[in-house]
């Protein structure tokens, strides 16, 4: 994926990532570049750029040509929830979104290095972290 050099990585991935699941889940997800103070809408979607680092053994002597590994987490929160005249389990809606998100980071060249299921202190509610990378050259924003 190439990226114009002007652009902010984390806020292109970020309005890419929330219009795909917007168009692709029938489940209306509300996506944030940053956690909200509540969690009041289902499912909520978060995406954040957690580490963007120097790959120091991928650049060049000179120092001119380096690659960046950029580090971001997503996290999905669901709940039991009517669509339509159907109820979903929250276990079904964080499929959807779930494999969306694969699919949507695979498209784009990063690498999913976890996927879990985490606590969270409201027991009706299921929350999973992935975490993705990828690795972005400076000469012209590639990502590989």
């Amino acid at each position: 994926m190439n990226i114009d050099v002007n652009f902010d990585i984390e806020n292109y991935i970020y309005l890419k990532l929330k219009a795909y699941l917007e168009e692709k889940s029938k489940f209306s997800p509300k996506v944030f570049n940053k956690t909200p103070k509540t969690l009041a809408q289902f499912p909520t979607v978060i995406f954040k750029e957690i580490n963007n680092i120097d790959n120091i053994p991928y650049r060049s002597l000179d120092r001119t040509q380096r690659v960046y590994q950029i580090t971001d987490t997503i996290e999905i929160y669901t709940k039991d929830m009517p669509v339509g005249n159907t109820k979903y389990a929250s276990k079904v809606i964080m499929s959807e979104l779930k494999y969306l998100i694969f699919d949507f980071f695979e498209m784009y060249g990063f690498d999913r290095t976890a996927c879990d299921l985490v606590d969270y202190y409201d027991y009706q509610v299921d929350r999973m972290v992935i975490t993705v990378v990828c690795n972005q050259n400076n000469w012209n924003k590639k990502i590989s």
